[in-house]
């Protein structure tokens, strides 16, 4: 019997190792998150003039699958912070990464670690209490940074968080080369001007500083009227923005409305106005391919009304609409209005997207209609025609869901024809990219060969072979789940055999026994 359960114990507990190596990572090169592992961890947080916070945790932890959302949400929130604090995951379930785990004194999941610029082998950081929003978060990791600020641990890269003192003309005087001042005003130790300087730091065209408000600050905006925002240009004028609202978004938006910026602009100087308004080179390679690939084939969700949470469409669009306002549409801006105004707030899900380009499509279709550059044959009109698609149209509005549809089916995959086009390559701006297509042509041709070889064999192949089985990564993990209930089931009956077998031994030993 305890032969029997010693087995049964020992092949239950290799079930489950093998259940658990199938586990997936909680996070993936999509999210907005640099995931860590021994061959990185050292190089990357190590010795960095950023901060980092890190999420150890496991892929089988239960708390770590519910907390994953909302590490997600938190790393989308920050990812402009990058100036001054990364956003790191290390999962302490794989084998190698356990090393780094023990010397950090891992002794849960999740756990969250910040670790200040210049760290080095030895410091395990500091632990981050558990959070669950992303707001807290938030704030617990500007509460680090500026506690580090104060006793001079941080970094001259960081965003400036300390309480500004002086007036808001001087803020340009500091030979940075930014084009704009902007102070916020606020009361003490507040995270919301914390969190929008991070916002802004990224910007090399402004200079952005907090300060707590004073009595004269109170009786010049009112309690009601904090938090302030003040912004003064290279040429010394000053204006206050009224109405911006109070929360971090809302002050986000009118700043960067007022100053005709947007995310693409990030880590880009914008000396002159006619950088703001594109005066590019129209060269394909400034758009951001990281989040912008148009050599990829997407799947047919993105053409449905489900929320894309495996693409950050709202970035591909921002991306995309940025570099034709920059770039090639220049000159239409009412376009780049349009876009500061509502496309970050508008766009929710997938549909959304093609709704705003389409709204977009027909405001200028209307500003241009009866002026002299509009063509007498083709004039503007609002699109789909009435002729195009009679049910987009209820009376003199229009029907978007009718539309919406419309748009999907004459622009679908399917219905697209590249025939007559000609694809250009861009020429390699450097050794590592001519290395690189290199490469890509050498698969390619590789490619090629294999698919002839292939095609050369499944002629070649008799008819007997032309049944051969294919198996998915779904069918091997079923497989592996029934090895493993038929071998518990197996030894559960041969362990029920042997116990009887041993009972009905006692039971005869003990009717003949000798008096």
């Amino acid at each position: 019997m305890g032969s029997g359960g010693a087995g049964i114990v020992l092949l239950f507990l290799c079930f489950i190792s093998s259940l658990t190596s199938i586990v997936a990572s909680l996070y993936n090169s999509t999210d907005d998150v640099v995931i860590l592992d021994h061959t990185n961890f050292t190089a990357t947080v190590h010795g960095t003039e950023n901060a980092w916070v890190v999420e150890f945790y496991s892929s089988w932890c239960g708390h770590c699958i519910q907390f994953a959302p909302t590490w997600k949400l938190f790393g989308r929130d920050v990812r402009d912070w990058e100036h001054t604090i990364k956003v790191g995951v290390l999962d302490c379930s794989v084998d190698e990464n356990v090393p780094i785990c023990r010397e950090h004194e891992i002794m849960g999941y999740p756990t969250v670690k910040l670790f200040a610029a210049r760290t080095t082998k030895g410091d395990i950081g500091s632990a981050m209490p558990h959070l669950t929003t992303v707001e807290e978060l938030g704030e617990a990791v500007t509460d680090f940074l500026v506690e580090k600020q104060k006793t001079n641990s941080g970094s001259k890269s960081w965003a400036d968080l300390q309480p500004y003192k002086g007036a808001v003309e001087t803020l340009l005087e500091s030979g940075s080369g930014a084009e704009w001042a902007v102070l916020v005003i606020d009361k003490a130790k507040s995270h919301t001007a914390w969190a929008l300087l991070m916002d802004l730091a990224g910007y090399p065209s402004i200079v952005a500083r907090y300060k707590e408000a004073d009595q004269e600050d109170v009786r010049r905006f009112g309690t009601a009227g904090l938090p302030a925002v003040m912004i003064v240009s290279k040429d010394g004028k000053e204006e206050t923005l009224n109405d911006v609202g109070k929360s971090r978004d809302e002050m986000r938006t009118a700043i960067l409305k007022k100053l005709m910026l947007n995310r693409e602009m990030l880590g880009k100087k914008t000396s002159s106005k006619e950088d703001r308004e594109g005066a590019g080179d129209g060269q394909p390679e400034e758009i951001n391919k990281d989040k912008l690939n148009y050599g990829d084939d997407l799947p047919d969700t993105a053409f449905t009304s489900m929320e894309r949470n495996d693409q950050v469409f709202m970035v591909d669009i921002e991306n995309a609409v940025s570099y034709a306002i920059n770039h090639e549409v220049a000159q239409h801006k009412v376009i780049k209005a349009m876009y500061a105004e509502d496309a970050e707030s508008s766009i929710k899900v997938a549909d959304d997207t093609i709704l705003w380009l389409w709204r977009g499509h027909n405001k200028v279709n209307k500003r241009l209609k009866g002026d002299a550059s509009e063509d007498p044959r083709h004039p503007k009109q609002q699109f789909p025609s009435p002729a195009a698609c009679p049910s987009c149209w209820h009376g003199e509005n229009f029907s978007e869901r009718e539309v919406l549809t419309y748009l999907k089916t004459i622009y679908a995959k399917g219905a697209l024809s590249f025939r007559g086009t000609q694809t250009i390559p861009v020429p390699p701006r450097n050794r590592q990219e001519k290395v690189q297509q290199q490469l890509h042509g050498h698969r390619q041709q590789s490619q090629v060969l294999i698919s002839h070889q292939d095609n050369k064999l499944s002629r070649d192949q008799s008819p007997q072979n032309t049944g051969s089985w294919s198996f998915t990564n779904t069918d091997i993990s079923l497989c592996v789940l029934l090895y493993g209930a038929s071998t518990i089931i197996i030894m559960a009956v041969y362990c029920s055999v042997v116990i009887r077998r041993k009972m009905r031994r006692r039971k005869f030993l003990e009717a003949y026994k000798l008096p």
